[in-house]
């Protein structure tokens, strides 16, 4: 059984990840500025996409090291993956709570919409790499009876 190239997949993915989060975050912008124009909450507001591009590239990276070396584990390195999003993203929240008081409100309904659209890619992410993992086992099967 040879090695499935997983890098085209992997790299568009990431594309439709970032340009996600660029929409994402200029509505957010958008809105923002249009309900709170005078906020501060602005200059913190690039932390969240940036976060979750970061998580992004991690999530892509892991599952691609899965890949390379095997994917037995598939579902515990996904599975892993979740936890130590939302123990970074908890992190991120009690940081923001602790040491920013004002606009705390916003803050949190921002990172719960970033969290959806992120949970969204992720859930398609996976469901594709299924897909073609799904598709290679096949035919490997059809090739070798």
């Amino acid at each position: 059984m040879h090695k499935i190239d997983f890098q085209p997949f992997f790299r568009r993915k990431l594309i439709q990840l970032y340009v996600w989060l660029l929409v994402g975050a200029a509505i957010g912008v958008g809105v923002l500025e249009y309900f709170y124009p005078a906020h501060t909450y602005l200059h913190w507001f690039p932390v969240i996409p940036v976060f979750f591009g970061v998580k992004g590239v991690v999530f892509i990276k892991a599952l691609s090291w899965n890949a390379l070396y095997g994917e037995k584990n598939l579902l515990n390195v996904y599975l892993l993956m979740k936890v130590i999003k939302m123990i970074c993203l908890i992190a991120l929240a009690v940081a923001y709570l602790l040491f920013l008081e004002e606009t705390r409100y916003h803050f949190i309904v921002a990172l719960a919409a970033f969290f959806l659209l992120h949970l969204v890619w992720e859930t398609s992410f996976f469901f594709g790499y299924e897909r073609i993992l799904k598709q290679e086992k096949s035919n490997n099967e059809s090739t070798d009876s």
